[in-house]
């Protein structure tokens, strides 16, 4: 209950009383679209027309990282806006595109794609409910979706679903994949299966939502090998762990800056070690700049598992598991997972004289204290 949500958080002084609060209506029929013109028409207008300072607070976006609590990356108008120039510059998007959009719309792409890229640049985002390949499929057929943005177990479900064969895709140009390891067989695969279809991998994060990615001109020879070149206005480096630059070829941590990057934590003591002293946000994966300048991620330095494009935080999940009378010690390590790209494998050391839980015991456990699995 959203609006219960929103009281409660304006009750508290948590949040100022926004000046308006439109409530979509109750969906009129499966499938059918809400008509939000004629709602934000019959919802009235502002007395006044407000101004903004483009440098101003626009968004906090948590996002899990090392630590067990989430940080709160802010964007301020400015982030966003340069954000959506740029994938209007390498993606060619414009009023003619429509995205599905299965991520939530509390997760940076959802956020991107499916609220500001209608807003901006005026496309249309077709949402989903519950991510489920067919249906996804179906609806691609019946909304012309030109593009999709997301992690790999999207264009995979849909590949392997065995009504691929059967629906008109013709409209679907490009997927960009991101957020988890993106093989290139899957990419390739993309595109042998619909050939009107550019998939390519794209390289960001919620603090940094695109930092590299390729553009219609080199993503059909290097969207498949690399997460492209930076886009324009963002600097790249591949820095040893003393923060020294690395020539092409080697190995080091990621750090970029640019127009789209965040502006710090809500939490502003997080900021020292996420900056260098150059203003380079420190992103905590491992990669190699080529002579040409693309990126390839190799690995990465923070203890996270990516599962199905989500970031789980592995000290999270040990501090609940080790929650349990029974457990005396938790390690939470990433094994591969064709389906997912990662899944959480926990290694578990009972107190002693205890019985350890069994798997549906601690799986229970696990989500009576707000732990989900999907």
């Amino acid at each position: 209950d959203y609006v219960a949500l929103l009281d409660e958080a304006v009750a508290t002084g948590r949040l100022p009383g926004p000046r308006r609060v439109l409530v979509r209506p109750a969906q009129p029929a499966t499938g059918d679209a809400v008509d939000f013109a004629n709602l934000l028409a019959t919802a009235g207008r502002p007395e006044e027309l407000l101004e903004v300072d483009p440098s101003s607070l626009s968004l906090i976006i948590y996002t899990s990282g090392t630590s067990a609590a989430p940080k709160g990356a802010m964007h301020t108008h400015q982030t966003l806006d340069a954000e959506l120039g740029s994938l209007r510059s390498v993606h060619g998007l414009g009023p003619d595109d429509r995205v599905l959009m299965p991520s939530p719309l509390t997760h940076i792409s959802g956020v991107i794609h499916g609220i500001l890229g209608p807003a901006l640049l005026g496309t249309s985002a077709v949402l989903m409910e519950k991510w489920e390949p067919g249906h996804a499929l179906e609806l691609i057929e019946r909304h012309q979706v030109t593009y999709m943005v997301g992690a790999p177990t999207f264009l995979q479900e849909m590949l392997a679903h065995p009504d691929l064969a059967g629906r008109r895709l013709d409209s679907l140009r490009l997927f960009s994949c991101g957020g988890a390891t993106v093989s290139a067989q899957l990419m390739r695969q993309g595109r042998r299966a619909l050939p009107a279809l550019v998939t390519k991998r794209v390289y960001g994060s919620s603090e940094f939502p695109t930092i590299s990615t390729t553009a219609a001109e080199d993503a059909e020879t290097r969207g498949l090998d690399s997460e492209g070149r930076a886009l324009p206005g963002v600097e790249l480096r591949i820095c040893d762990p003393g923060g020294r630059p690395q020539p092409p070829g080697i190995e080091g941590e990621v750090r970029a800056r640019g127009p789209e990057c965040f502006v710090g934590y809500v939490d502003a003591a997080l900021d020292q070690e996420a900056f260098d002293d150059a203003g380079f946000l420190r992103t905590g994966d491992l990669g190699v700049l080529d002579e040409q300048g693309y990126l390839t991620i190799t690995g990465r330095l923070k203890d996270i598992i990516v599962r199905k494009g989500e970031k789980i935080s592995a000290r999270e999940v040990e501090d609940l598991i080790t929650l349990h009378p029974a457990v005396a010690e938790a390690a939470v390590i990433a094994l591969p997972d064709t389906a997912t790209g990662e899944r959480v494998c926990a290694c578990v050391r009972a107190e002693r004289g205890a019985t350890l839980p069994t798997f549906d015991e601690l799986i229970s456990f696990l989500r009576a204290r707000d732990l989900t699995s999907r």
